[in-house]
């Protein structure tokens, strides 16, 4: 929710499927991610890994956590 496009606006997003186990064993979830401008990436998601990605999605900026 976070993500941002080179532009500064938020992305649009479509899961676009299960593309079955990831590296730990749980079902990975595949989202177009897109911005008016064309940008666009797939981003795979695992919702059941514990892990928090703070980097953004190669292209894309992140907007800072508040507390």
């Amino acid at each position: 929710m976070r993500a941002r496009c080179p532009e500064g606006d938020a992305p649009l997003f479509e899961r676009k499927g299960s593309y079955g186990p990831g590296p730990y064993g749980s079902i990975i979830d595949g989202y177009e991610v897109r911005c008016p401008s064309g940008t666009s990436a797939l981003v795979f998601v695992d919702m059941y890994h514990r892990h928090r990605e703070l980097g953004a999605i190669p292209g894309f900026t992140v907007l800072a956590e508040h507390p």
